[in-house]
């Protein structure tokens, strides 16, 4: 039997390295998102924390569940509201 590499071919070589690099790149695109995503979520906190005291349990669960558009919407938020509650609506 014969035992081929493909990786040694020069035809599936550049291939098989365009594929490693295009997931390399959608690696790095993930976890960028999801680096700021997580800073969204943090600052979120910070503020909350700042103007209300201490959060609640399930309002950090709130904030760690939350889409990007919600952190966003909630931080907007947070500038005019009187409470928690109105803030995480």
């Amino acid at each position: 039997m014969l035992a081929i590499d493909l990786r040694e071919n020069a035809v599936v070589r550049p291939l098989i390295e365009e594929g490693r690099q295009e997931g390399r790149e959608a690696g790095r695109q993930e976890g960028r998102q999801e680096g700021r995503e997580a800073g969204r979520q943090e600052l979120l906190l910070a503020l909350l924390a700042e103007k209300f005291a201490a959060l609640p349990q399930s309002a950090l669960d709130r904030v760690h569940r939350a889409s990007a558009e919600q952190l966003d919407r909630w931080a907007r938020r947070i500038l005019r509201s009187t409470s928690l509650e109105d803030t995480l609506d």
